[in-house]
């Protein structure tokens, strides 16, 4: 394939199905697994998940068009359907609504509300700039954005931030799990193991990868749209993120616990977890008095 735009975006697009597969596993897996979550973070995964999917199909299409409608045509860019924008303004909303409620997160692991109105207010705005450039560059099509010299400064600025932001992220959440992880489970190594890439996802670690990329692909790769086409990774790893931190809960461990809590503690091992329950399901017992099979009334001398 001679043009490196077009060869970038099938591979990634196999990718980004891969990704689509995972998050609809982990979308599968919320709702049977906390039924008692309150709607607002219901709604929340299912317009992710709309998001996401959408997304996809647009790219599905526009790959089509590329491959099949107009195979080996060397001014393919220039014959694009009219709704092709329509992926990357889906790909824009994602990535702020994972990060908001990361920074939500924080608030409620940390109970400072500065770090993550900051965290938020820095999202809008790299959304915002995402908006005024696709708005400055999209009317020359993919083409108008590859030879685009004015705005470079501002997508530069742009990924910039979004590194900038998902460090802090991860920083904030790794001190806080650092002062909370289990301490018996330290020197394990496969439980150490499955608490480091436990600590990836929870604190969306890996998301950082695909920005990163991006940036050393615009900067590197100039009059091609490669750097582009890492945003559907880059959507959906975050939406993973956000499902696997969800999913990774380890309370509501039966129905006897009493309602769903959101509160986005620290990740407790397993067995600790159990350990818990089982302790508050005997306390609870214990305040139940012993009921003689005979008679309605408690047995005398039970306690």
């Amino acid at each position: 394939m001679s043009n490196p735009t077009a060869a970038a975006l099938y591979i990634l697009i196999g990718l980004s199905g891969f990704f689509l597969g995972c998050l609809i596993l982990q979308c599968y897996i919320y709702f049977c697994k906390y039924p008692r979550d309150p709607m607002w973070i219901k709604c929340l995964v299912l317009l992710i998940f709309v998001l996401e999917l959408t997304l996809h199909i647009t790219l599905t299409k526009l790959s089509y068009t590329i491959s099949i409608v107009h195979a080996g045509d060397p001014l393919v860019f220039f014959h694009l359907p009219s709704s092709w924008p329509v992926s990357l303004f889906f790909a824009i909303f994602t990535l702020p609504i994972v990060e908001i409620f990361y920074c939500w997160r924080i608030y409620k692991l940390t109970k400072v509300l500065w770090r993550s109105l900051a965290g938020v207010a820095l999202s809008c705005l790299r959304g915002g700039g995402w908006i005024y450039y696709l708005s400055q560059v999209i009317h020359g099509g993919p083409v108008g954005i590859e030879s685009d010299t004015k705005l470079r400064w501002l997508v530069i600025v742009l990924l910039l931030l979004a590194v900038f932001l998902n460090v802090s992220i991860v920083i904030v959440v790794s001190i806080y799990l650092s002062k909370c992880r289990p301490k018996a489970c330290r020197f394990e190594t496969k439980k150490l193991i499955d608490g480091i890439i436990l600590w990836i996802v929870s604190t969306c670690m890996i998301g950082l990868i695909p920005h990163i990329v991006s940036l050393v692909m615009f900067v590197t790769m100039k009059g091609t749209l490669v750097w582009m086409c890492v945003v559907p990774i880059t959507t959906k790893v975050f939406a993973n993120c956000l499902l696997s931190t969800l999913n990774n809960r380890l309370i509501n461990l039966d129905d006897h616990l009493g309602p769903t809590s959101i509160e986005m503690g620290p990740m407790l091992h397993r067995s600790n977890a159990l350990r818990v329950a089982t302790t508050n399901t005997a306390r609870g017992a214990e305040r139940v008095p012993a009921v003689n099979p005979d008679s309605s009334l408690p047995t005398v001398g039970s306690s």
